[in-house]
């Protein structure tokens, strides 16, 4: 008897964590995307302030170190890669809310 419980508290264990890891995603949804939002905006403030640097060098003919080129790409890629999550979450949700 004693082994049918401990193997119950472990599934039971096993199930409880993954799926309060899931609710709590749901629950803190506004916060989560609030925050996202948030390093969104501000990773657009740095992306812009480096592109305006990269532009007054190229204008004074000054060689643009290939890392910040690098860096400028993943930054786009990235900020396209949030704006395309938001937008399947956006989806999603509305689905959600017609059920």
């Amino acid at each position: 008897m004693e082994i049918v419980i401990s193997i119950a508290s472990k599934i039971a264990e096993s199930l409880v964590t993954p799926i309060g890891r899931e609710f709590g995603y749901l629950i803190y949804y506004d916060t989560n995307m609030k925050d996202l939002n948030d390093e969104l905006k501000q990773l657009f403030e740095m992306k812009d302030g480096v592109q305006e640097l990269v532009n007054a060098a190229k204008r004074n003919s000054e060689v643009i170190n290939s890392d910040v080129q690098s860096w400028l790409t993943s930054v786009n890629k990235l900020i396209h890669k949030v704006l395309h999550f938001e937008e399947e979450i956006s989806m999603k949700r509305r689905c959600l809310y017609r059920w």
